[in-house]
């Protein structure tokens, strides 16, 4: 009746139960095959008891859906050594683990929403006992739920892996520029883009003021705050620390439809219709790139024919004056295009303007996110009032609400409150 170890060296079981003859004679040498130890407990729907332990640390089961799915960043490696077996005899054994690939991936992980998934699906339950968490899976139906996400290929995210791929950050710092397809659905975007007119029709009977060519609303979410999960989510966050780092913040946020609205009658010119940068400017001097950068998330399908913001690729690291030369180079001269649910992220840097307006709607959240020290356009903490106190940490922080000078010396001596967040 005691315990017994199955055989694989780098993945080995300790089993009790009716289960552990046949357990322990599987001697497959792939960690996550389908010969496997995991593949034997998920084909046979053995129950995942964790406690004090989250999932998205200590979930080796998903290692075997992306095998299966045969994600990109990883791949098979073999390890070989001298193996000593339970009788105490030594032999030489290699044996394989589907391992991720450092060149494409900084890290994996299961985020909330997958998880909260699982548990809509009721194939996952979660309790608190006695402060622990404590999660019970079913096995063979989240491996399921699992390999369906990951065949989905949703860019370089999905419910389940939250998978920054290096390549897409190298892509930003070397052209300028990068689209990433399906960081929202189309369902979101519709949503969004409904909440946009009828935000703009209220204040347009508030006599506020449009530009006929571009309609303009800056920081959305001051007006609904469904636009606060646009501007701070897990994905975004993922993305600008590695971008930049933990401390970055919100430097503006807006929603822009470059649509021709004959209803409106306004002197205001189109925003954004010359070439420029949106850099900061330090006399003939801008900021280096790779400081700050702006994220262009598409609420409706960016096409040739809807005023499409045009940009120079891999113009970040020229200057200013350089832009009559850069113009002469047409090859170089780009057109934003993307499905709904896309989004863009370019440097701040990067030579760009807004497409010529047209009669087709064509709404979407620009957001510019830039180091704790820079200003942003507005002061959230005078805007938002006492709305501000009932963020979360990670949308006070943006909100430069840790970052912000104390009156004084009395109040503190530093601007920077990083233990607040951190």
């Amino acid at each position: 009746h005691d315990f017994k170890r199955t055989k694989h060296p780098i993945y080995s079981f300790s089993v009790y139960g009716k289960h552990q003859k046949k357990m322990c004679k599987i001697n497959s040498t792939d960690s996550f095959g389908t010969s496997s130890v995991f593949v034997y407990m998920i084909k046979n729907n053995f129950k995942y008891l964790s406690v004090g332990v989250p999932l998205n640390s200590g979930f080796a089961f998903v290692h075997v859906a992306e095998q299966e799915a045969k994600v990109e960043y990883r791949y098979k490696k073999y390890f070989s050594g001298q193996y000593i077996n339970r009788f105490g005899v030594t032999e030489n054994k290699t044996c394989s683990m589907f391992v991720r690939n450092t060149k494409l991936s900084k890290g994996t992980r299961s985020t909330k929403k997958f998880y909260n998934y699982l548990i809509d699906k009721k194939v996952a339950k979660r309790k608190i006992f006695y402060e622990l968490d404590v999660n019970v899976l079913d096995l063979m139906k989240v491996h399921k739920l699992m390999i369906k996400d990951l065949k989905s290929k949703k860019a370089i995210y999905n419910k389940l892996t939250l998978m920054i791929e290096k390549k897409v950050i190298t892509k930003i710092k070397k052209n300028g520029i990068c689209l990433i397809e399906n960081f929202y659905s189309p369902n979101e975007c519709k949503k969004l883009v409904k909440v946009s007119e009828e935000l703009f029709a209220n204040l347009k009977k508030k006599r506020r003021e449009f530009s006929k060519f571009c309609q303009i609303i800056n920081s959305p979410f001051q007006y609904d705050e469904i636009f606060f999960k646009y501007i701070c989510n897990e994905k975004i966050d993922f993305l600008m620390k590695e971008l930049m780092d933990e401390h970055y913040v919100l430097l503006n946020s807006n929603i822009i439809n470059r649509n021709i609205n004959n209803q409106i009658i306004s002197k205001r010119t189109n925003m954004g219709e010359k070439w420029h940068t949106d850099s900061r400017v330090i006399g003939k001097y801008t900021l280096p790139p790779n400081i700050s950068f702006i994220m262009v998330t598409m609420l409706e399908d960016f096409t040739e024919h809807n005023a499409s913001t045009e940009y120079i690729e891999g113009s970040h690291f020229e200057k200013t004056k350089n832009i009559k030369k850069l113009l002469k180079n047409k090859n170089k001269i780009k057109k934003l295009t993307g499905k709904k649910g896309s989004v863009a992220i370019f440097d701040s840097r990067l030579f760009h303007k807004g497409g010529v307006s047209t009669h087709k709607s064509r709404w979407s959240i620009y957001s510019y996110y830039g180091p704790w020290f820079i200003k942003p356009y507005f002061d959230y903490n005078k805007m938002l009032g006492k709305k501000i106190l009932k963020l979360t940490t990670k949308q006070k922080k943006i909100l430069h609400y840790y970052s912000t000078p104390p009156k004084n010396d009395r109040v503190r001596n530093s601007t920077l409150q990083f233990e607040k967040y951190l």
